[in-house]
């Protein structure tokens, strides 16, 4: 009878998940120290990820505090400068972010990690998570090579959608944890009934992403 219970409630707990509309993940943003290898939480750096089964939004969450505002410079490392939106239905993945002073909204559909998948599993929040290895190549022309990043998740198949905190999605499951470098994005808190809606950033100059890297490139050269 005891066991008969167990296995309702986790029943009722993985249909609750594939079938709500929207679900909110709350990150928060973390640095390992290379000298100890010790994962600490940077204080008051926090994202907001939306999702449903086709599309997802991914932003900083403005705060007044004094840890926040003496946090800032952390906000991009690692990922996570202004805001991701995917549509996996329509195939669209866009990036809204002020360069300069200038919106811009970057098509980037073309850009996106390739995952090498693993059997190794941990525990977030309660979820168990598996781990992938993900690349992508990209141009730099300041230095005019071809750089190759690299990013550790860590993603639970038991959610809807195949999202994750800024660019790191794709898997199939939801990205619970996500390392490049020496910071991380770490999920803090899952909301499985939010009533936020996902909206796709419109303000900006609409280009695509090797258009944006010859602006910026252009405008980091009339700056030197």
């Amino acid at each position: 009878m005891k066991n008969l219970i167990i296995l309702t409630t986790i029943f009722l707990i993985i249909t609750h998940v594939s079938t709500k509309s929207t679900i909110e993940v709350i990150y928060s943003k973390a640095y390992k120290n290379p000298k100890d290898e010790v994962v600490k939480i940077i204080s008051d750096i926090e994202y907001s990820l939306l999702f449903d089964k086709s599309k997802s939004r991914f932003e900083y969450i403005e705060k007044m505090t004094n840890e926040a505002n003496r946090n800032k410079q952390f906000i991009g490392k690692g990922g996570g400068m202004g805001v991701f939106f995917v549509d996996n239905q329509k195939n669209i993945s866009l990036h809204q972010v002020d360069i300069f002073g200038q919106l811009f909204v970057i098509d980037k559909d073309s850009f996106r990690y390739e995952w090498n998948l693993s059997k190794e599993k941990k525990k977030i929040l309660g979820y168990t998570c598996l781990k992938a290895i993900g690349t992508i190549k990209e141009y730099n022309p300041m230095t005019k090579q071809t750089l190759t990043h690299t990013v550790t998740a860590w993603y639970s198949p038991k959610f809807p959608g195949l999202f994750g905190p800024a660019e790191y999605f794709g898997l199939p499951g939801l990205v619970l944890e996500a390392s490049k470098g020496s910071y991380y994005f770490v999920a803090k808190s899952i909301n499985l009934e939010s009533d936020k809606t996902i909206l796709s950033p419109t303000k900006g100059k609409k280009v695509s992403k090797k258009e944006f890297d010859d602006i910026l490139y252009q405008t980091l050269i009339n700056k030197n």
